[in-house]
């Protein structure tokens, strides 16, 4: 009975049911891409988490950090499995040119880093750590997403009367701040890149372990610290 009513509903309005069925079809393929786009997206974003070993909790500071104290205290802590003092080095928008365009009306906040070597890494596009030789540099690929630099453009820092020109040699995911909303951004060089303003007279002095060994403000730092996976300290570590 059930069978020969739907044959007759069919036969009375083929178009309408041909119409119902394609568009049953299309939201079927639609919400099939759309759950296999978010798994793609979480997939991606948990791998470049685990390769770039995020720390679970970041610390910032401004000015001269005393690395020894902070080893002696990350040493009595049972609950911390690693930690690493990142030096950063911001420069005036206005004194950096990427290919060509000075940055003074960009809205980002760029410093010079060196590449960490245990935590919070920056990776090229074969999910290794980048290593820019001296005289070059690793842009954050968000520079290439907006077309704004590419290899082999190049980028110069011009402070006190001396400019200093480095070589665009690649792109660096930044699992921390690769959204283009946050507005940090890090470029990567080598620690025996000569800094534009080390003829600077007043400059305060620096550890060997800054990017450049004269900064013309105060250096911040960031603590990256990992913890360890244990019950009395899952449920109170910082969100990535």
């Amino acid at each position: 009975m059930l069978t020969r009513l739907l044959k007759a509903d069919l036969a009375r309005g083929a178009v309408v049911a041909a119409t119902l069925t394609a568009l049953i079809a299309l939201a079927a393929t639609l919400m099939s891409a759309g759950t296999s786009l978010i798994v793609d997206s979480l997939s991606a974003t948990s791998r470049l988490s685990t390769q770039a070993k995020l720390p679970d909790l970041v610390q910032m500071h401004t000015g001269t950090v005393d690395s020894e104290t902070i080893n002696q205290w990350a040493a009595t802590r049972s609950d911390i499995a690693d930690h690493e003092v990142i030096k950063t080095l911001p420069v005036p928008r206005q004194e950096l040119t990427i290919n060509g365009r000075n940055q003074s009306e960009s809205y980002s906040e760029p410093a010079f880093v060196t590449s960490p070597k245990r935590l919070d890494l920056l990776l090229d596009d074969q999910g290794n750590p980048v290593d820019p030789r001296p005289g070059e540099v690793v842009l954050p690929i968000h520079y290439r997403a907006i077309e704004a630099a590419d290899v082999g453009d190049t980028v110069t820092v011009t402070a006190g009367g001396r400019t200093t020109t480095l070589k665009v040699v690649g792109f660096a995911r930044d699992a921390q701040m690769n959204a283009a909303m946050i507005t940090s951004k890090r470029l990567v060089v080598s620690l025996r890149t000569s800094p534009p303003w080390s003829s600077r007279s007043a400059s305060p002095s620096t550890s060997s372990s800054s990017p450049w060994p004269a900064p013309p403000a105060p250096e911040p730092s960031s603590a990256a610290i990992r913890k360890r996976a244990c019950p009395a300290t899952a449920s109170t570590s910082a969100p990535r």
